[in-house]
């Protein structure tokens, strides 16, 4: 553990980047524009970024028709005018010397995974090809097409990338986020305050008084909209306590760094509980009211003594020991429910069982997991965790962040749990200074997906019990390899790169060469570019006009749009145009826009198509724009309108509406995994009441054997920044080296700069990589920052950059967690030695 004053703050931040990353870049320029000429015409162009997933809105400088500067746009609520380094090389990215710069049909499928066999066509040509391989696929068996890719398709054109498949008749669309970046952690949340999404929670930074962060780096990571409240908590004054075996652009600004053993924040966390209970620190009014902390449990068996469903609400109702009526009567006729204490209860049927509140059970259950025992998991202080959690319970108002990309070990859902058990615990859900709902996390919807899905179908032969939530790309081998549960034949990828994002890139190769068509949708000639029968450029986010969005990751409820700031370049298109492009090409665009509409849940499909055929994507802007009551000239001046501010929305959930969880409340007990336990039976990994779940790679690392971490750096988001020649030329060897503690280093004869090889114990996989030798990193671990190790000869900045392609390390696991689609990407070993 550290703690660090302003002087030390500003030296070690500024080695590590973090002051980029905290204070933006403001008039800082990167690059001087060649052949400048009088300037005829200037103008700004409101637009959204794309360069990560936090989408902020921008304003882009346009002089004689190119692009020459991007701002941030002060009227998006959640940047608040802030732009990051990398959303300042969209420029670059735009510019690229390395783009697709016209379609290309592959002559030779053998040459996959080269640049051999392309030749130029025209669009015509390009979409026909298309047009005959889903053709083909509609005739034969429509299952048989998958189309997808990583996050764009996901959270922008979503309804138009699957609405392809969908239009044909396929069940099949697939993104790689859900089991790769946050399914474990969304579901956590999910099932205890109702939303855990990306876009759905957030700490409210702003106005906390103490953060605990773990698996995260907000100073040096993704998230503009984070990054700036956070600067903003830390300027302020907010106390900062960071769990984390690297030094991270966080735990360097924070005023206590923890660096705990990898994946055992859970233990951490456990203990925080005890000492908080133990020490009676919890908001009692809280928990009676909002949680179902009073809830009665059998005492003997732990399961809940009675539970029905409520016509009325939709919601599950349940008994709690009313200490002024001396009884036991349902939840919401209780004037004081018990949160402690062991009771006889009389059931309906005459006979008597004897239970106990939840928060009993709870008290129990965190009895053994004292700060004594935590110490020794975690390999940090007890006297830490017990100042650090009598502070959380005192310092008011108090958050644990909600995390962000957590696929990473087996442990990932309780430790999650317990993270909103505890801000349950201080009562901080929903209020200033606490966990927050975003606009979007307060009417969350979903449903499962069809059982006709190859990937369901695999994931129940599996036994992975959550197995129709969300997309598991994961099954994606064994279908087109194996033809199990049955064979996918064709892929269509729109902004996916697969090769290097999906576990052990061997197989995904495999996946690549045994497929009978790969239809590739990009702007860049990627790793997975390279194996594409037929490549439909892309034109970059500045180069399109965009439908309307939701602003995501903000209390406030708000819509933006881009527009297109210059004319695309090359022979790109946008990627809704290729697709309602291929879309005709079958005669079948008004199928296409029903698919679009029913995903999107609009009603009017005709209305969509109409807009799409008057005005291209623009009209598409104005029709959703006109449904939703959006003043088009607003939008158009602004580029963000504003329609419900937070005030409005701050406090309401649980207080006046009920929460998206079995019983409308928090659930310290959760429902949902005791419906799991009723069937799978128990297993610490879904018990009800969370409990000390061991990573698969605990007390494993020895000798020159390490424990593997991985994040982000400041200047990169996935393997798409991996080619930014503006972001490569501040990069330090931190941002892509393999983070290694210099007494370890020292003693197997690794040098600053040495190359390194790294051999997964799980994958038996291996990469190289430059040592960057630090004190910032535990004994036992290794770091290397993931978006690098790209093969692709046509991105000739990025293969500059010895970079881990950490995918390699990854494994598929024969035997998968059971829980969820979870990739386990820290359940690795890796043994380091001199390459």
């Amino acid at each position: 553990m550290i703690s660090l004053n302003r002087r030390e703050f500003i030296k070690l931040a500024a080695a590590t980047g973090a002051i980029a990353a905290l204070y933006g870049t403001n008039e800082y320029v990167f690059r001087t524009l060649k052949a400048a000429s009088p300037v005829s015409e200037e103008k700004y162009v409101n637009s959204i970024c794309t360069m990560c997933v936090n989408r902020c809105a921008i304003k882009v400088k346009v002089v004689n028709g190119r692009a020459v500067k991007i701002y941030g746009n002060p009227k998006d609520p959640h940047s608040l005018g802030k732009i990051c380094a990398r959303g300042q090389s969209g420029i670059e990215r735009l510019y690229s010397p390395h783009r697709i710069k016209s379609p290309m049909i592959r002559t030779d499928k053998g040459k996959r995974g080269t640049w051999e066999g392309f030749q130029e066509v025209s669009w015509d040509e390009a979409l026909e090809y298309v047009a005959n391989v889903l053709r083909k696929r509609k005739e034969e068996d429509p299952k048989t097409f998958a189309c997808g890719g990583g996050w764009l398709p996901c959270a922008l054109y979503k309804p138009f990338v699957v609405g392809i498949g969908k239009m044909i008749g396929s069940p099949n669309g697939l993104g790689s986020p859900p089991p790769m970046c946050f399914f474990p952690k969304a579901f956590a949340w999910t099932i205890t305050i109702g939303a855990g999404g990306h876009p759905h929670i957030r700490a409210d930074h702003e106005n906390a008084r103490y953060i605990i962060l773990l698996r995260r780096n907000l100073a040096g990571s993704l998230g503009v909209p984070y990054a700036t409240t956070f600067a903003m908590a830390k300027k302020r004054g907010a106390k900062i306590v960071v769990l984390d075996p690297r030094l991270s652009e966080s735990a360097a600004i924070a005023d206590v760094w923890v660096p705990l053993r990898p994946g055992t924040d859970l233990a951490f966390l456990l203990a925080m509980g005890h000492v908080i209970l133990k020490r009676g620190l919890y908001d009692s009014a809280f928990l009676k009211k909002y949680t179902n902390a009073p809830m009665l449990l059998d005492a003997n068996t732990g399961k809940p003594v009675k539970v029905w469903d409520d016509e009325e609400s939709g919601k599950k109702k349940y008994l709690v020991y009313d200490s002024y009526q001396a009884r036991a009567v349902p939840h919401d006729e209780a004037a004081d429910p018990a949160l402690t204490g062991e009771y006889d209860v009389q059931l309906e049927d005459g006979s008597t069982v004897r239970a106990k509140p939840v928060f009993q059970a709870l008290m129990e259950r965190l009895e053994e997991y004292t700060p004594e025992w935590a110490a020794e998991i975690c390999d940090v202080p007890a006297d830490l965790i017990e100042r650090v959690a009598v502070e959380f319970g005192t310092y008011k108002p108090s958050v644990i962040d909600p995390g962000w990309h957590d696929p990473k070990y087996e442990n990932s859902v309780q430790t999650w749990r317990m993270a909103a058990i505890l801000n349950a615990l201080v009562g901080n859900i929903d209020k200033p200074g606490g966990l927050i709902f975003n606009a979007a996390g307060r009417s969350v919807k979903s449903k499962p997906l069809p059982d006709a899905r190859f990937d369901v179908q695999w994931s129940k032969k599996k036994g992975i019990i959550v197995n129709n939530a969300q997309a598991n790309v994961l099954a994606l081998y064994d279908a087109v390899v194996h033809g199990d549960p049955y064979p996918i034949k064709s892929l269509m990828l729109g902004g996916g790169n697969w090769i290097r994002t999906l576990p052990d890139d061997r197989k995904v190769k495999e996946i690549f060469m045994k497929l009978e068509d790969v239809i590739v949708i990009d702007n860049m000639p990627t790793d997975t570019a390279m194996y594409a029968d037929v490549i439909l450029p892309d034109t970059t986010y500045l180069e399109r006009d965009d439908p309307l969005f939701g602003v995501g990751f903000t209390p406030d409820a708000a819509v933006y749009t881009a527009y297109k700031a210059v004319e695309p370049l090359y022979d790109a298109k946008p990627m809704i145009d290729i697709l309602v492009g291929i879309a005709d090409k079958l005669g079948m665009r008004e199928a296409y826009f029903k698919a679009v509409a029913a995903i999107m849940g609009f009603k009017d499909y005709k209305k969509l198509m109409e807009g799409y055929e008057n005005e291209g994507i623009a009209g598409l802007r104005r029709v959703l724009a006109e449904a939703k009551g959006v003043p088009i000239d607003a939008l158009e001046r602004d580029g963000v309108v504003l329609k419900v501010p937070r005030e409005k929305l701050i406090g309401t959930m649980p207080y006046k509406k009920p929460l998206n969880t079995p019983s409308g409340k928090v659930e310290i007990f959760s429902l949902k995994l005791a419906a799991i336990t009723a069937k799978a039976g128990k297993n610490p990994v879904w018990s009800p009441l969370p409990e000390w779940v061991p990573p698969r790679v605990f007390n494993k690392a020895e000798g020159n054997v390490f424990y593997l971490t991985y994040g982000r750096s400041p200047i990169t988001s996935h393997t798409h920044t991996s080619d930014n020649e503006l972001l490569l030329s501040i990069k330090r060897k931190a941002h892509y080296g393999v983070w290694i503690n210099a007494k370890r280093a020292s003693e197997l004869g690794i040098k600053d700069g040495d190359l390194v090889r790294l051999t997964s114990l799980q994958s038996g996989n291996s990469a190289v990589a430059v040592a960057f030798v630090t004190e910032g990193v535990r004994p036992d671990t290794i770091f290397t920052v993931s978006g690098w190790g790209q093969e692709s000869e046509k991105l000739a900045f990025a293969r500059e950059v010895r970079g881990v392609a950490v995918n390699k390390l990854w494994a598929q696991f024969e035997e998968p967690f059971k829980l969820l689609p979870n990739a386990l990407t820290q359940e690795i070993l890796v043994r380091v030695e001199k390459a």
